[in-house]
């Protein structure tokens, strides 16, 4: 007879949030098929524009760095001395911060999202409120429940292209506050946005402090594409713009509810190498809670790898060919859409572009549109999994940080499915 498995409140409660999201155990394996050629992924936020420069680097870290040592545990239960100091000199340099960042400053993390639930498990009791502008990455739904044991509580918008409105942003945070039966603890936001690669104003930022203040809530600022903001500047473009740059002391609010979250995954690629980081510059006592338990989950090679590229002599060059990338890709990816006549949200910074490809889309017809493009051999991400509100059907997110041969494969599948739509129905009108 086999033994009953033993299972903790904890676990039973983990493994019921995990179905809720359609995962399940895996089962009996398949029956091998004949291979296929795999379909493009343009649905995941990953960057290959300076992969080959990235791969080089390394590859001389490894083969010139690696020693004995790194076999061993870090040199600090506090994480890395020479990468928390590469970090802080990173972020003095490009973050243009008020005050100096310290390593003292920093928690390591395996990975952004590892840094914002483990900030919400120390900030919220489980069950409580996190208050979410949408859209907003779905992966917070996953990584809010079930590591942080902490509910979403999702400011909606009527419009989302409003989103970066200080007036119509603070009215959703208020009534989404005023309207939640949950205790609430702490905003998050994301800027550079993601899906909308559009960056918060400086107003924007000096308001969400003055609103968390006002009602005892921590702020962190998820910036995992700062460096990622590629646009020529203008007038109306918005610069991206850190949280770290701003005095919260000026505008009467406490500096110790303030964290920034920052990770190698985006700006530079490294979705693999898992390393993220918590800036907090007034209050030690959080990052001494988040230190202890992730210092040694981040591994001595990545933390090598990490070290090696913030203190190359080429990160400048390397910041500068990223941007230049991304900008030729978005180019790319746009000008299909404009000769398709196709909505976009106008992209300045991260990895995608948010577009409406299927206009007349009904709730019926968005997981058809997403299949027919995968029989194709393409992969997107739909809207609604951003949280824009059922009202607004037809939009999806498109990474376009990919190699050029990739990028012009899925950009010439994606002009023929959206003609072959088209087509489609100009015969059933």
């Amino acid at each position: 007879m086999a033994q009953r498995t033993i299972r903790s409140k904890r676990s039973i409660a983990t493994l019921d949030g995990l179905k809720g999201f359609g995962l399940q155990p895996e089962q009996q394996p398949p029956p091998k098929r004949r291979r296929v050629e795999p379909p493009i992924d343009l649905s995941i936020a990953e960057n290959w524009s300076i992969r080959p420069e990235l791969v080089s680097l390394f590859q001389d870290a490894i083969t010139e760095g690696l020693a004995p040592e790194h076999l061993s545990y870090s040199d600090s239960h506090f994480g890395d001395t020479k990468t928390l100091r590469a970090l802080a000199t990173f972020f003095n340099e490009y973050f243009d911060p008020r005050l100096a960042v310290q390593p003292s400053h920093i928690a390591l993390t395996p990975g952004s999202s590892r840094s914002l639930a483990g900030l919400l498990s120390q900030i919220c009791d489980p069950g409580e409120g996190v208050l979410v502008p949408a859209p907003f990455w779905n992966g917070f739904d996953f990584h809010f429940v079930i590591n942080a044991q902490v509910q979403p509580v999702v400011a909606r918008l009527d419009d989302f292209k409003n989103a970066f409105d200080a007036d119509t942003l603070i009215a959703s945070l208020t009534q989404a506050y005023n309207d939640t039966p949950l205790s609430t603890r702490a905003l998050v936001i994301t800027t550079p946005g993601n899906p909308l690669g559009q960056c918060y104003s400086a107003d924007i930022l000096q308001r969400c402090i003055e609103f968390c203040q006002e009602r005892d809530l921590h702020l962190i600022c998820d910036e995992v594409y700062a460096l990622s903001y590629f646009a020529e500047p203008t007038e109306s473009r918005v610069p991206f713009q850190s949280i770290l740059t701003l005095d919260p002391k000026s505008l009467g609010s406490d500096p110790s509810r303030i964290h920034m979250v920052w990770s190698l995954s985006k700006d530079f690629g490294c979705s693999g190498l898992r390393l993220g980081c918590v800036v907090s510059q007034a209050n030690s006592d959080l990052i001494l809670a988040l230190r202890l338990p992730t210092s040694t989950e981040v591994s001595a090679l990545t933390t090598l790898c990490a070290t090696a590229l913030l203190t190359s002599p080429r990160l400048p060059d390397l910041i500068s060919l990223n941007k230049k990338r991304l900008a030729e890709s978005y180019k790319e990816i746009t000008k299909v859409l404009e000769a398709e006549n196709l909505q976009y949200v106008p992209a300045t910074a991260g990895l995608f572009v948010f577009a409406r490809l299927n206009p007349e889309a009904t709730e019926k017809d968005e997981v058809p549109f997403l299949q027919r493009l995968r029989q194709k051999g393409l992969v997107i991400s739909s809207g609604q999994a951003y949280h824009i509100g059922p009202e607004c059907r037809g939009w999806y997110r498109l990474t376009f940080a990919l190699p050029p041969t990739e990028l012009n494969k899925a950009l010439a599948i994606l002009g023929r499915c959206l003609k072959s739509d088209r087509s489609s129905n100009a015969r059933k009108t």
